[in-house]
């Protein structure tokens, strides 16, 4: 299985070359349009950036997640999706983990947001 933050990798260099322009170069120019909202972002930098959607939505996290002051950790992602309402569900959360992480080392468990 390709790995992800690998593949993340490929395509943010691949974005570079094509546009010429980093990760910061599109927060900045999403901070002066006053954008905020994910799906505000995407429509933006495909009609005024000339990106793919795919492209696009990959930037927009990456902009997204530096105006939020950088990744939210793992622990943290967790604890907000079990809490209040969902709090009774953590317990069968953690069996499965650790049932699924019996079968061996080339079982990782990953925590994401996604939007």
């Amino acid at each position: 299985m390709p790995d992800p933050k690998a593949q993340i990798a490929t395509q943010l260099r691949n974005i570079e070359e094509s546009t010429g322009q980093t990760v910061a170069d599109f927060a900045e120019i999403v901070s002066k349009a006053g954008l905020e909202k994910h799906g505000q972002i995407v429509s933006f930098l495909k009609s005024h950036q000339g990106l793919t959607y795919g492209n696009a939505n990959l930037i927009a996290h990456m902009v997204r997640e530096a105006q939020a002051g950088g990744p939210v950790p793992p622990r943290d992602l967790l604890a907000a999706q079990y809490a209040v309402a969902k709090n009774g569900l953590l317990p069968i959360h953690t069996r499965l983990v650790s049932i699924a992480e019996e079968f061996g080392d080339d079982v990782e468990t990953v925590v994401q947001k996604t939007e």
